[in-house]
């Protein structure tokens, strides 16, 4: 494989490694990655004089969005704060240099896409000179300037745009009859824009538009004083083109027309130049107002270098010592199509150079990204080229390989899956090793991190974005710190392992840096990362298990069980992040992962032993909480959960959630057995078993009902839900709702089903079920099925605790019964008492009550000794555990901590 400029295997680079990269890239005439270079130089450092010296800038964003007055008034005072402290700091030394180094970095950009846009360079020795000085001179700039991380483009990293086709929309603008002495203003988008509107601006000045000038810009960050000058120039009497990526929304594309605006720019003087993606050619429909030069994807330079011929061409010269190609044939590509790079499959035929002999081969071409982007692809496969298919080479940023087919992917169950992800990964992690943990200087561009504090930090409610900068991302990146860091892989899930070919040979890896570095973020350098990635998407724990014992015997290492969780939901998080049609299977994925990690902290050690006293538990609400957009329990409920076990009781978990769900919290809790769906089901021996409590006529009149609001539009129907019916509605702002009350009236009328079937309207759905059942039912049920299979007596409930009226009927069969202070009047009933706590921390006192000691207070049922990481992701994870009275104590309870 020949090299095509630079190759190297890492990519989030500061501003201290870029440098030697220019002065390399320019000694050597690869002007097309010296202009990316330069052009990741730039951005960084018009991002720090944007973003570094303005704190208050996202102060007055949040106060001006809070929709109070007072917030308004807060959010203009800071505004005004945070414009005070630019220009202060415009005076400093440090942020002085830093402005004239990028302006002359600028400059260099320019004349580096006047060469990419002309082919040549006249001038080659005194552009390498200036590519050098200005290398050097980064070690002059601040600390805080030179350790920036480089943000990725889009546009020539994650996507396969390239410069001819930014000359096709050049070309079209100029077609228009645009007058070429009227001064232009190429406006790019930051981050993308850092790279799209130099090459756009030197196709207009190769087109005779010579008074053309460029500007980046970031939606929200207020333009400097030079750059709101330049912005009122034009405005008077030139045109502004603003580019950026491929739309999906459009978003900050209309954010930044509408700030241009602000600044006196004619809505008829702007014009978009952009590519679209998809098979639609219509921009979205915020961009509706503005006049647009677009390029749809079929019209792509790409889509050419994937026809037939010119992959022939590619691979006879990458294969000219091995193979003579004769023949090459477009098949079929499994799989959806998606939004990104470009990918065709192709049939080879061939002779062998040496004997004649005919050969065939299966060949994967797919789209990289430019430059040293798509060459990074190249880096690692040399790398790990025993992990991987064979790699062919890297033609113009199209990366070839051999196709490996479907019947090869390896098996989930067994062991030989998590062996290979372990071997793999710890040779990764010492063919890839980097110097230090970039990713922790990568503030809001959702590195694994900063995903792990968005995911935390909903236990804040509303305070949760303040809670964020100020204590839960320091605690994640506390929790996260990387000891041996490296370039991660990102994209491990099962579906990308195939068996070897030979034997003796290593599991294969498909995809060895597609999600290394992703525009949706999670940026990581810690090999676990990877580990996690494997069996985060799993139906149970089994195969994150074994990976976790497999990873142990490989390297003799243990992956500590908080850094494992946050892993696993930083995964989930970014496939709901890819495909918002993954909501519920990410809830209920983080569900379990969260069940996982409490019963291996606090229940590992204690297990039900049959006893004949039953604690009947509410899981919504008493048992678990939803704070962070799963159910999980907290600190306080899981030490309930298990003084309760260790001191003999049975703990059954009597809820209105869906039968698998139920059956889930028995097994992952070692629970005996539980009730589901507000008595329709039982779950006995652990969940292994299930018994349905509806009758004939019950589950008759539940299937007409199911049927009747199958007819409506906007219904939905939650599949968990067996032997009940879960119905809700999706409001505008995504949330569940539940039906109306007269909705589902015409729909029991309609299927002849009333005063057969019982409507429990919640707070985000309407359930249905068989009249006649309910929790008590279900409880007086169970308590039954205990007393056959064991045959030692009929066993007692001893305790009971829900918080709503279809509680009710289950605490009225209780020797001793509980609310927590949140709880509605209606769960109250004779001789029920209410706790002065909410929450979990309710069910702590209630159980407190029937032991005689707090939850964990005596030597019997004792949390083991914690670590100081599980204390403080135990507390992020409570932080609500009492409601809105406790976060308060809490919050003070975490800064302690992390000092």
């Amino acid at each position: 494989m020949r090299d095509v400029g630079l190759v190297v295997t890492d990519l989030l680079n500061d501003l201290a490694t870029l440098g030697p990269l220019l002065a390399r890239a320019a000694d050597d005439r690869w002007w097309l990655d010296a202009y990316l270079v330069a052009a990741g130089l730039n951005q960084i450092a018009e991002d720090h004089l944007h973003d570094a010296p303005y704190p208050l800038d996202d102060a007055a964003s949040l106060l001006t969005l809070s929709g109070t007055r007072v917030g308004r008034l807060a959010g203009r005072t800071a505004g005004a704060g945070a414009l005070a402290a630019r220009r202060i700091a415009a005076r400093r030394t440090g942020l002085r240099r830093t402005r004239n180094w990028q302006r002359d970095v600028a400059a260099l950009v320019d004349d580096l896409a006047d060469v990419v846009v002309a082919g040549e360079a006249r001038t080659a020795p005194a552009l390498a000179h200036h590519c050098r000085r200005l290398a050097l001179e980064i070690a002059e700039l601040p600390v805080a300037v030179r350790q920036a991380v480089l943000r990725l483009p889009a546009c020539f990293h994650d996507f396969d745009q390239r410069p001819e086709d930014l000359a096709r929309l050049v070309e079209r603008f100029t077609e228009n009859g645009a007058d070429r002495d009227r001064p232009v203003l190429v406006a790019g988008v930051r981050t993308s824009g850092n790279y799209l509107a130099p090459l756009l601006a030197a196709g207009l000045r190769a087109r005779g538009h010579h008074e053309t000038r460029v500007l980046t810009l970031r939606p929200g960050r207020p333009l400097l004083d030079a750059e709101r000058a330049l912005v009122h120039a034009v405005a008077r009497a030139g045109r502004v083109l603003v580019t950026d990526d491929p739309p999906v929304t459009g978003s900050s594309l209309a954010a930044a027309c509408a700030a241009l605006e602000r600044l006196g720019v004619r809505r008829s003087a702007t014009v978009l130049l952009l590519a679209l993606q998809g098979e639609s050619a219509h921009l979205p429909r915020s961009l509706a107002p503005y006049r647009a030069v677009t390029l749809a994807q079929d019209e792509w330079s790409v889509r050419s270098r994937l026809e037939p011929e010119a992959v022939r061409s590619d691979l006879a010269a990458l294969l000219e010592d091995e193979v003579d190609v004769d023949a090459v044939e477009r098949v079929p590509l499994p799989g959806a199509a998606r939004r990104g790079h470009h990918r065709s499959l192709f049939s080879v035929r061939g002779r062998h150079v040496v004997d004649g002999a005919a050969t065939e081969l299966t060949v994967l071409a797919s789209g990289v990204g430019l430059g040293y982007f798509g060459a990074q692809h190249l880096a690692v496969a040399r790398a790990l080229h025993a992990f991987g298919p064979r790699v062919l080479g890297l033609r113009d940023g199209v990366l070839y390989r051999e196709w490996i087919p479907a019947e090869r992917r390896m098996a989930v169950d067994g062991y030989a899956l998590p062996t290979s992800v372990a071997v793999y990964v710890a040779a990764r992690r010492r063919a890839l090793r980097v110097d230090r943990d970039t990713t922790v200087a990568m503030n809001g561009q959702r590195p694994v991190w900063e995903v792990a504090g968005l995911v935390l930090g909903g236990g804040f409610g509303r305070a949760a974005p303040a809670a964020r900068v100020a204590l839960v991302n320091r605690a994640a990146r506390r929790l996260l710190r990387v000891t041996q860091p490296s370039v991660v892989d990102g994209n491990m899930s099962p579906e990308h392992w195939f068996t070897a070919d030979e034997d003796g040979q290593p599991a294969l890896k498909v995809g060895l840096s597609d999600r290394t570095y992703w525009s949706l973020g999670l940026a990581c350098r810690d090999p676990a990362f990877d580990l996690a990635g494997a069996g985060a998407f799993g139906a149970d724990g089994t195969l994150a298990e074994r990976v976790r014992m497999a990873w142990t015997r490989e390297t003799g290492e243990r992956v500590d069980p908080e850094r494992w969780l946050l892993y696993e939901l930083a995964h989930l998080w970014g496939r709901l992040r890819a495909d918002r049609a993954n909501e519920a299977m990410v809830r209920h994925a983080s569900a379990r992962a969260v069940q996982r990690y409490f019963a291996e902290a606090f229940l590992g050690d204690v297990a039900v032993e049959g006893a004949p006293t039953l604690c009947a538990l509410d899981i919504d609400g008493v048992l678990e909480s939803e704070q962070l957009g799963f159910p999980t329990l907290t600190r306080a409920s899981a030490t309930a959960l298990r003084a309760l076990i260790a001191h003999g009781y049975s703990p059954v978990a009597v809820s209105g959630r869906g039968l698998a769900e139920v059956r889930e919290r028995c097994r992952a809790y070692g629970l005996a057995a539980g009730v589901a769906e507000y008595g329709s089901a039982l779950c006995l021996d652990g969940g292994e078993r299930v018994v349905a409590l509806a009758g004939a006529d019950g589950r008759g009149a539940l299937r007409r009902m199911r049927a009747a609001l199958q007819e409506r539009d906007g219904v939905h129907l939650d599949p968990g839900h067996v032997h009940a019916l879960r119905a809700y509605r999706v409001g505008s702002d995504g949330r569940r709702r539940p039906l109306d009350v007269e909705e589902v009236s015409a729909c029991l009328h309609a299927s002849g089903a009333t005063g057969a079937i019982e409507a429990i309207r919640g707070d985000n759905q309407t359930d249905l079920v068989a009249s006649g059942i309910d929790k008590g039912t279900g409880l007086t049920a169970l308590v039954d099925a205990l007393a056959a299979a064991g045959g030692d007596g009929r066993p007692e409930v001893v305790l009971a605790v829900g918080d709503t009226a279809a509680d009710a009927p289950m605490l009225a069969l209780a020797r001793s019964a509980f609310v927590p202070a949140h709880a509605s009047r209606a769960a109250m009933i004779a001789g029920a008492r209410r706790v002065r706590r909410s929450y979990q921390a309710g069910l702590a006192l209630a159980v407190a009550e029937l032991l005689g000691h707090h939850p964990g207070g005596c030597a019997q049922c004792r949390v083991p000794r914690q670590t100081s990481d599980r204390r403080l992701l135990l507390d992020l994870l409570s932080i609500s555990e009492d409601g809105r009275r406790g976060i308060a104590a809490r919050t003070l309870q975490l800064t302690a901590r992390l000092r």
